[in-house]
């Protein structure tokens, strides 16, 4: 509760949450082989779109200082 209170811009990425879930999920019930593919490049999204929400969420914290 202390981030939050202090920094509730960061706590942005947890948008992403559900999306991480529904990766969890699809990568434990996958057959092995081609289908990692795909389980990888969205792995490879969900890192890209956490950095650019922890990034905004700093930003938007100096900003509203």
């Amino acid at each position: 509760m202390t981030l939050l209170a202090r920094a509730p811009t960061l706590v942005l990425p947890l948008l992403l949450l559900p999306a991480a879930v529904r990766l969890l999920r699809d990568f434990l019930s996958c057959a092995p082989g081609a289908a990692y593919t795909d389980i990888l490049f969205r792995t490879f999204r969900l890192e890209l779109y956490f950095s650019v929400l922890l990034s905004a969420g700093v930003l938007l914290m100096r900003v509203l200082r």
